[in-house]
């Protein structure tokens, strides 16, 4: 595998091994890296109205603010498959659940 200078590499699919350092092309420099994390519960809470953060992640306002086309059903898919493999997904959909998303979004 040869070095580039600069990379951006973006995979979402689900067969990708994201975990694996060798699935990645050689760089030299990276300037982006890792997944979309989300910030903490009190610092939404700060910008998001109350209503909105009781509903959790399926609040439009996430909807509104994600630049990827389905962005938070690849960050999902990528914490039910190394970090909490047998969720439902119903968790996500409540105050709490926001938190813990966010929480394991900055594993």
């Amino acid at each position: 595998m040869h070095s580039h200078i600069s990379a951006h590499f973006y995979n979402y699919t689900r067969d990708f091994d994201s975990w694996d350092p060798l699935s990645y092309t050689a760089t030299r420099f990276a300037s982006e890296f890792g997944f979309q994390s989300y910030p903490t519960l009190r610092s939404l809470e700060a910008v998001i109205p109350r209503g909105e953060i009781e509903r959790g992640l399926y609040s439009p306002v996430f909807d509104n603010r994600q630049h990827l086309e389905s962005g938070e059903y690849h960050i999902k898919n990528l914490i039910d498959r190394y970090l909490v493999p047998y969720n439902t997904g119903s968790t996500w959909s409540w105050k709490r659940g926001l938190e813990i998303f966010a929480h394991l979004t900055q594993a």
